[in-house]
């Protein structure tokens, strides 16, 4: 039970990028299109949480989550982990998500959530139709927004006060950090966690000339916003088959995508020199092949000497 007619679009990233706004962004500027969020229940009940298990049934929403059964984060941390093959993951993902698509009428399918990060390879063999749009952030922006949100590796994580496991070293057979996880602080991991999902969307859009990437602020924050949004919205409505029509609402860049809670955790600027040079331990190879981490109060905080600055202030989008 492989393989879907309809054109789907996944929007996939680390969380904490608007994945889930995204969507219906998408959605409100392609006629025609079905926004999909599937959020995990045991992240936070909201009410958007209640109509998607409406939606998909509430053993596929709870009960199956709390059997590891179903649900995108079972299946991406499965796979990753090694006990989930890919034939099994292809017939898990089609089972859970072809029946649905084919019921709606709408097409494209747009569907949001950070945790297709560990299953995109699944995704040729389940939408022959596909385009996939992946966002990254500042690993400083990502990390104090997670510090400050409280959930992932925080007092606010049902997740693991469930007993279910996040994504840590030995799972996808990081050696070297596996020994020293449990010694790790919360700021440490989350800094590994950037690293570790945006390597593996990043290694996927390499790959897949179906897969392009967009930093958050270069839609959102940048000058040329309105020129990338246009760049986005061509691929990702331009199939082999056909091209789906849009009408860009450059507005909708302009609206805060969840904000985290006010009284959180201090900018970077306000870090310290210890917490700087952890960050840029476990992220800085990345972080600047993304174009991020070149300010001269960053690079002092590091002991390094200033860089040259980019006179564009932003890097190529898509084959980064």
């Amino acid at each position: 039970m492989t393989g879907s007619g309809k054109h789907v679009v996944i929007i996939v990233s680390a969380g904490r990028t608007g994945t889930r706004f995204f969507g219906d962004f998408l959605s409100s500027m392609v006629p025609g299109s079905h926004s999909v969020h599937e959020p995990d229940v045991f992240e936070g009940f909201t009410r958007r949480t209640w109509e998607r298990v409406r939606t998909f049934g509430i053993y596929h929403m709870v009960l199956g989550r709390l059997f590891k059964t179903t649900g995108l984060r079972h299946l991406s941390e499965g796979f990753l982990g090694g006990s989930l093959e890919l034939e099994r993951l292809i017939e898990a993902l089609a089972r859970q998500r072809l029946p649905y698509y084919e019921g709606l009428a709408a097409d494209p399918i747009i569907e949001s959530y950070y945790q297709w990060y560990g299953i995109l390879p699944a995704l040729p063999r389940v939408f022959p139709l596909y385009k996939v749009l992946a966002t990254v952030r500042d690993p400083r922006a990502w990390v104090t927004s997670w510090m400050s949100f409280g959930a992932h590796h925080g007092p606010r994580d049902l997740v693991r006060k469930l007993g279910f496991r996040r994504l840590d070293p030995a799972m996808v057979g990081d050696a070297a950090l596996a020994e020293s996880w449990p010694e790790m602080s919360r700021f440490e991991r989350l800094c590994w966690t950037w690293r570790t999902v945006n390597g593996l969307i990043l290694d996927f859009v390499d790959r897949d000339p179906n897969a392009r990437l967009w930093r958050y602020e270069d839609l959102f924050l940048s000058e040329a916003r309105e020129r990338h949004l246009e760049e986005m919205l061509v691929f990702l409505t331009r199939f082999p088959d056909r091209d789906f029509g849009f009408v860009p609402d450059p507005a909708l860049l302009g609206r805060r995508v969840h904000a985290s809670r006010p009284a959180g955790f201090p900018n970077w600027p306000d870090w310290s020199d210890v917490q700087a040079r952890q960050l840029d331990g476990l992220c800085g190879p990345l972080m600047r092949r993304l174009g991020y981490g070149e300010e001269t109060d960053w690079r002092a905080k590091l002991g390094l000497a200033s860089a040259a600055a980019d006179p564009r202030g932003e890097v190529l989008t898509g084959r980064l």
